[in-house]
């Protein structure tokens, strides 16, 4: 996740919350327990939906200070290529339950 503050596309600035933060643990709640607990309290979210997602419903209804989130890059999927040496262009990241095997200087999936 990125600390960086950025400016989002409607022109206000956008930040993606880190750990220790307080939006972040309400994030976390609301990912993993609030989503299944109350749905209503989540329109248009399901538990499938990303971070993001969530972030910015919460950014939406005001809950503590939780910024607009910036917008992230696609993340590769899976069997895709991600991460990749100093000259790579394309995501370095990955689809949620996924992760990045490191296959050697040049290649990763």
């Amino acid at each position: 996740w990125t600390t960086a503050v950025e400016v989002g596309a409607a022109g206000a600035e956008c930040r993606n919350v880190t750990a220790g933060e307080l939006c972040y643990r309400h994030l976390v709640w609301a990912m993993e327990e609030g989503i299944l607990r109350r749905p209503d309290w989540y329109p248009g979210l399901t538990p499938s939906s990303s971070w993001d997602e969530f972030q910015q419903f919460l950014h939406d209804e005001g809950v503590d200070g939780c910024p607009e989130p910036c917008e992230r890059e696609a993340c590769a999927v899976v069997w895709g290529r991600c991460g990749g040496g100093d000259s790579w262009a394309g995501p370095t990241c990955c689809e949620a339950g996924s992760f990045c095997e490191v296959l050697d200087e040049w290649y990763s999936q």
